[in-house]
This record gives structure tokens, C-alpha cells and sequence, in this order.
């Protein structure tokens, strides 16, 4: 079963540790078999009352590997150049 980190990107805490791990989001991505469905965009808020972020959502073939991909190296640099939040989705 497909599995889908969704986050929300609040602000950037360090500019030049986003744009390292840009360079290596996307290599890694393939390597665990995930895929971005969103980046960004336009939002518009339906109900409630959170304003999102930055919303991006990725795909992975299951759960194990979206956790393995969560936990691999570029984890740390993300940690360290943005304030986010993660959820992770498992569905079809």
C-alpha cells in the first residue's frame, strides 16, 4: 500500500542548508522509490483555522521505505534548515 508524507514548511531557519539539501532531496527521493505529488503552489484554506505553510506531499511505494527515506541523511540538514511539521499517510 502506497504510503505519502505530507508537509508543511513554516519558515526557512537556515538559507544556505536549504539550499544544500534542495540539491539533495531529489536523489535520495529515487533512491527509496518516492515520487513529489505537490510542491508548493497556491492554498486555499476550505475549513479551519491553521494557514499552512510551504504543503508538500511525497509518495512511496509503503511505509517502510517513506520511513527510511524520513530517517536517511538528508534528514538532519532538513531539520536544521527548516521549521516544519510531517505526517505520515498510508492509502491508495
Amino acid at each position: 500500500m502506497s504510503s505519502y508524507c505530507v508537509f508543511d514548511f513554516k519558515r526557512v531557519l537556515d538559507g544556505q542548508k536549504a539550499d544544500t539539501y534542495h540539491h539533495q532531496v531529489l536523489p535520495s527521493l529515487d533512491a527509496f522509490g518516492g515520487r513529489y505529488l505537490v510542491f508548493g503552489g497556491k492554498t486555499l484554506r476550505l475549513h479551519g483555522e491553521q494557514t499552512p505553510g510551504m504543503p508538500v506531499i511525497l509518495e512511496f511505494p509503503n511505509t517502510e521505505r517513506a520511513k527510511a527515506w524520513f530517517e536517511s541523511e538528508p534528514h538532519t540538514l532538513r531539520n536544521e534548515a527548516y521549521e516544519y511539521e510531517c505526517y505520515l499517510f498510508e492509502g491508495f
